[in-house]
């Protein structure tokens, strides 16, 4: 991430963003945590990871659930961190 002014003598940031708080973003960097203000951001070039995959999977599935009531129940995940093996439905017989 790139500052217009610098921060602490820096510019460039790099770390896993941690959040966004009245307008300032929140990142943990190799040093320790840093709070860069938002409209201080000149650039920023983000790296989708496996573990915000697993998170946006999983807010979507909790969206997904939440829409279709409280009798579903959605697994994307099982005790290992792995999605569960996909289940076959039965075909349904032709008349």
């Amino acid at each position: 991430m790139a500052l217009a002014v610098p921060l602490a003598g820096r510019k460039r940031f790099q770390g896993r963003l941690e959040g966004l708080v009245d307008g300032v973003v929140q990142m943990v960097t190799e040093d320790g945590p840093v709070a860069l203000p938002l409209a201080d951001i000149d650039s920023a070039k983000l790296v989708l990871t496996d573990d915000l995959i697993r998170a946006a999977l999983k807010a979507q599935g909790a969206a997904l659930a939440e829409d279709l009531g409280d009798d579903v129940d959605l697994e994307l995940e099982d005790e290992t961190g792995d999605a569960p093996e996909p289940v076959d439905e039965p075909e349904e017989e032709k008349d």
